[in-house]
């Protein structure tokens, strides 16, 4: 352990910001960095910690024990979900806050973390192609169209592990990808290897529409971080904007406007859309790095858990936004459980569990009615996907705050018994 003699403050605010922005980078929402940041410094007597994150960037000023002020600002330039990361950044920061060890050990700490090795790239194919032909079965594809979905799942992981110069620019990015993926759905449908463009071309958008950033955008405005989610929304709204408008590019040069119907709604029972989303979920969490099977199988329950909440309320009352605020609640609430028996962040849950939710249903059909000058349902769709994003973002919350009162509350409990 340190002592106090012994602390080079400059050097802690690094520690604590190399922490945070390994966090930032591998996906954790802005709140929980800055909340980490000041926890981790306060373990070795900082005073007073002032931390602010946005999309791009860090800044933290902290206030030490003999009176000096001191700064440091990091530049985020990409971002990318890494579960294996989250879960080793968590621990190390929990060492940190109970035994405030040498400021030596985290620096090797985060040099043996940033020795992870990703997940191998066999694998990860094997999970993005899965989790599209599951989302085209899911939303009533057939197995030509699973197979077509594979096809086509198969061409953006290609496009996305070597078109690496394209991904500092993301709009440039997945405009480009949108376009390949969608002319591949299409002329697999005319050859004959798929059926129905619809499912397949839904079944590829879930693999890149940004529906947990627009979901986390909403969900920071909710617990208050207004810049932060303002700009992530933003960022998400655009990149939705630049998916759609690929897709809508391919069909025009294409002339597939035709083979898109509008009025195919989810014709897929309910057995096998449980099935496909615990499958969906599992590949999700595998796909985002998480390597070791029984965390994966715990994210596929997670998936099964909140997609049969969405069944069971739209059998009782009717009505999208309700049902997906309640399955976005029981998904959240499982993460939370599974965080502190698995001892993990519950973050590693809580993204696989409600990906099945992801409104990229309703985004595919907001630009097709688009295509078509069907303007009513442009209209209909598009405050459809807002909604669901919204539905997502408020159970989350909910149970985000009510699961901190409780916890809160058993502390203050067990703090009165021992004193």
């Amino acid at each position: 352990m340190a002592t106090d003699t012994e602390i080079n403050y400059n050097r802690v605010l690094k520690c604590a910001m190399d922490i945070g922005e390994h966090m930032f980078v591998s996906g954790i929402e802005a709140g929980k960095v800055e909340d980490s940041i000041a926890r981790i410094c306060r373990a070795y007597g900082v005073l007073r910690i002032d931390a602010l994150s946005i999309t791009t960037s860090i800044i933290v000023t902290i206030e030490t024990p003999n009176g000096e002020f001191i700064t440091q600002t990091r530049r985020i330039t990409n971002r990318r979900y890494d579960f294996m990361r989250i879960e080793a950044l968590n621990r190390l920061s929990r060492t940190i806050c109970e035994t405030r060890p040498e400021l030596q050990y985290i620096e090797d700490e985060l040099r043996k973390i940033d020795g992870i090795k990703p997940l191998r790239w066999f694998w990860a194919a094997i999970a993005l192609i899965l989790f599209a032909s599951a989302f085209a079965v899911f939303f009533g594809g057939n197995f030509k169209d699973a197979v077509a979905a594979a096809i086509a799942g198969a061409v953006v992981f290609v496009f996305d592990k070597y078109a690496t110069r394209l991904k500092s620019n993301r709009i440039v990015f997945n405009l480009l990808v949108s376009i390949i993926a969608g002319a591949v759905c299409i002329l697999l449908v005319r050859i004959g290897v798929g059926q129905n463009l619809n499912y397949i071309m839904i079944g590829v958008i879930m693999l890149l529409i940004p529906g947990m950033a627009m979901t986390g955008a909403i969900e920071d405005l909710l617990i208050g971080d207004t810049i932060t989610g303002l700009l992530r929304l933003c960022e998400a709204i655009i990149a939705a904007c630049a998916i759609a408008a690929g897709f809508a590019v391919a069909t025009y040069s294409l002339s597939a406007k035709e083979m898109i119907n509008l009025n195919a709604g989810i014709s897929q029972n309910g057995i096998i859309q449980l099935i496909t989303a615990f499958g969906s979920s599992g590949c999700y969490a595998l796909m985002l790095g998480m390597k070791r099977p029984k965390r994966i199988l715990t994210a596929g329950i997670g998936g099964f858990l909140g997609w049969g909440a969405y069944i069971l309320m739209m059998q009782l009352v009717p009505n999208d936004f309700g049902a997906c605020f309640i399955a976005a609640a029981i998904g959240a609430l499982y993460a939370q459980i599974m965080a502190r028996v698995m001892r993990a962040p519950a973050m590693i849950f809580l993204v696989p569990a409600v990906i099945p939710l992801v409104p990229g249903r309703a985004l595919f059909y907001t630009f097709s009615s688009f295509m078509h000058g069907a303007d009513d349902l442009v209209y209909s769709w598009g405050m459809t996907t807002l909604l669901e994003a919204l539905a997502i973002a408020l159970g989350m919350v909910v149970v985000l705050i009510a699961f901190t009162a409780i916890v809160a509350a058993v502390r203050r409990i067990n703090l009165r018994k021992k004193f």
